[in-house]
């Protein structure tokens, strides 16, 4: 993930800033698997966490940012 103003990267544990302007330490997106936990891949969501409000999510957006590659949805199994 990226700061849209900038580019600069945003790496997990790195503070970022939530659409109410408060701070949060980003953990890194939300993951998906497609084949039971076998393997995993980023999915769009980003995780922050806050010290009294726990984990929420958001769309890199809402953050100022954007990823390097929006994470693609999987395709349907062929028959």
């Amino acid at each position: 993930m990226r700061h849209a103003a900038t580019g600069e990267e945003i790496k997990p544990g790195d503070t970022v800033t939530d659409p109410s302007g408060h701070t949060a330490t980003y953990l890194g997106p939300t993951m998906r698997s497609d084949d039971g936990g076998a393997t995993w891949t980023p999915a769009f969501n980003a995780r922050v966490t806050y010290p009294d409000h726990g984990t929420w999510l958001y769309p890199p957006a809402a953050l100022g940012a954007v990823y390097d590659r929006e994470p693609a949805l999987p395709t349907p199994a062929s028959p």
